[in-house]
């Protein structure tokens, strides 16, 4: 009786620290199991995240209490206050976390983490503007947010104090510290103690998605960027090994022309809108001029590998499916870098956002992003000409130029000279557009001024390149990364969905007029880079999956994917086959959610209106084999 009268005494001295441990825990539990099912994430977080949740919860508490050893600390008249620093620091980050994460994945697909954060850090207004609520509704909830957090642990902060006290000082009957021997063995038993969790959670981390997919654990999460989340599979090994190879053997004595490389990649634009592919509002007067006079060339029919920037970006820069997308693949700028090329990345947009920085490697003569620009907003593409202010004329060096345009995508920049077809007193506000509150038709509206914009956007930048000198010796491909819903289907925006609207792109060669390409009718994004090299006369690494259209014809088959970067699984993604015979292209789409199948023939239903699964069974059964042989990794 005495002994467990004594427990229940030690219990209400340290109630405060137990209080604040439990609540922590409780707290982190409900939300990761919301989180979790809420986005169909991998339950293996749950234990990762509550793990790290006590391990940091012990930490501060172990901060806040060793302070209490000293006489003069604990007599101050403020310990009390000070204690509660390192736990309610955490606990405020943590709830803060909370909110962007869910917030992120709401929005974009994946957690938030340490680059998007340095990337907005100064330029908040820019990120706030994209919810779909005023910034009024943003900044007083969490004002109030903080207030409540620092009033409870005001409140809460004797008891915790008293806890601490009873732990910490050396004159507690069951103080950690009292005596020599005590203070030596608590001391090694917290050392042990972080010095397992420090190394346990650095593992975690380093092998990112081996043990489960890091990135979309909410404190981990932060330190990863998509990039560093591709799951290391034996084919991503093999991709790593086989292209490092690649790339030492290439042959670097070769001739050939020593044409500009000049790529123009603008986000979400689709084919379906522009003017140069039949569209038929003027949404692209300078490119159709430049076809008319017989120096573009137009492939009809292009699709994207998937329906978001990371895989649709690297895939035109590697000739390489999105499944097989790395760091260190060997891309067409790492092949003309090592012929002698001057190379410039010069991009609206924040890159970092989407770790493509790292995909871009250090090799290159200029970087400049949407993030560098100190005069305009992240995704303002009058970026592309503060970057190119930079490159010096052209001499006798010929040069690799990339540039991404954010102009058709719903958060790019959008300019009052370009609001043709929706007044500009009527301004589409992207978060509200994503959460559906405007009908088709300002929508369509809205992105046919974009698709506009872009087209001169376009005709600034050959005339910029032109006065440099580039314009005149160069080879200029104008393409997407993706595509964009406008409501077909019953979706908006990208990543999700792999339908025409999502996944078709624009495939434009600016190149002598008397050029002859074979293939005009239809090609990938992987084609790209082969194409533009065979143009140049320069090998072709064995490596790169896509043909030139210089002299092949469209392959039979090739593979997409809604959403590519992270490899792990997504409630959401759908896989597609396309197949192409001489007179019609089926186009097969297995969506992972629901587990539905469609089929469609794109020459007559180039809307896929008319799902054909039901009356050919044979061909989706081959189809459904050709898609589970090809993703076999990744569930497909």
């Amino acid at each position: 009786m005495k002994r467990l009268k004594s427990y229940w005494t030690i219990f209400l001295r340290i109630q405060g620290a137990i209080w604040l441990a439990s609540f922590n825990f409780s707290f982190s539990l409900v939300y990761i199991v919301v989180f979790t099912r809420h986005f169909n994430v991998d339950p293996r977080v749950i234990p990762l995240h509550l793990f790290l949740v006590i391990g940091i919860t012990s930490i501060t508490i172990l901060l806040s209490g060793l302070p209490l050893a000293s006489e003069s600390f604990r007599n101050w008249r403020l310990a009390r206050f000070a204690t509660m620093l390192a736990p309610a620091l955490f606990f405020t980050i943590l709830v803060f976390l909370y909110i962007a994460d869910y917030v992120s994945n709401s929005f974009w697909g994946g957690n938030i983490n340490y680059k998007m954060t340095a990337i907005y850090a100064f330029r908040i207004d820019e990120l706030v503007k994209e919810l779909p609520v005023s910034s009024l509704w943003v900044y007083l909830p969490l004002a109030g947010l903080l207030v409540l957090i620092a009033t409870g642990f005001i409140l809460a902060s004797g008891a915790i104090f008293r806890s601490l006290d009873h732990f910490f000082s050396r004159h507690g009957a069951y103080s950690l510290f009292k005596g020599r021997s005590r203070r030596n063995k608590s001391t090694v038993l917290f050392a042990v103690c972080m010095i397992f969790f420090i190394q346990y959670t650095y593992i975690l981390w380093s092998q990112r998605s081996l043990l489960v997919d890091v990135s979309r654990e909410p404190i981990l999460g932060f330190l990863v960027t998509p990039s560093d989340s591709i799951m290391e599979t034996h084919t991503m090994a093999l991709v790593r090994l086989r292209d490092k190879q690649e790339r030492q053997r290439y042959p670097h004595e070769q001739k050939f022309e020593r044409k500009n490389v000049i790529l123009i990649i603008a986000d979400s634009l689709r084919a379906d809108h522009m003017q140069v592919y039949g569209y038929e509002r003027p949404t692209t007067p300078f490119l159709l001029s430049l076809q008319e006079a017989g120096s573009l060339k137009r492939v009809d029919q292009t699709l994207s590998t998937c329906a978001e920037t990371i895989c649709g970006v690297m895939s035109v820069l590697s000739s390489k499916d999105a499944t097989k997308l790395c760091q260190q693949n060997f891309t067409v700028n790492d092949v003309l870098h090592d012929m002698g090329f001057g190379t410039y990345f010069i991009l609206s947009g924040a890159h970092d956002w989407y770790g493509l920085r790292e995909y871009y490697g250090q090799e290159m003569d200029l970087y400049y992003d949407g993030a560098s620009s100190k005069k305009n907003s992240i995704n303002d593409d009058n970026t592309l000409f503060e970057g190119l202010e930079k490159v010096p004329d052209y001499t006798e060096r010929p040069a690799f130029f990339y540039f991404h345009l954010m102009s058709p995508h719903h958060l790019g920049t959008k300019y009052a000279e370009y609001c043709r077809y929706l007044p500009a007193d009527k301004k589409i506000d992207p978060a509200a557009m994503m959460a559906g509150k405007y009908g088709s038709a300002e929508l369509i509206d809205n992105y046919d001024d974009k698709v506009t914009q872009t087209d001169g956007v376009i005709q600034r930048l050959f005339d910029a390149l032109r006065q440099k000198g580039y314009l005149k010796n160069s080879i200029v491909v104008i393409t997407g990364d993706h595509g964009d819903g406008l409501g077909e289907h019953g979706h908006l925006g990208h990543t999700n969905f792999a339908y025409q609207e999502q996944i078709r792109i624009p495939f434009l060669i600016y190149d002598d007029a008397g050029r002859n390409y074979v293939n005009l009718e239809a090609a990938n994004q992987i084609d790209i880079a082969p194409t533009i090299l065979d143009r140049l006369g320069l090998v072709i690494p064995s490596c790169w999956e896509g043909t030139s259209i210089l002299s092949q014809r469209p392959s039979e088959y090739s593979y997409h994917i809604s959403s590519g970067y992270r490899l792990a699984f997504s409630a959401y993604r759908c896989y597609v086959v396309v197949y192409r015979t001489e007179k019609e292209t089926y186009k097969y789409i297995r969506s992972i959610k629901g587990g539905t199948e469609e089929l469609f023939e794109l020459i007559s239903d180039p809307g896929e209106l008319r799902d054909l699964s039901k009356g050919k069974a044979e061909l989706v059964q081959a189809l459904r084999e050709k898609c589970q042989a090809h993703y076999s990794e990744l569930g497909g």
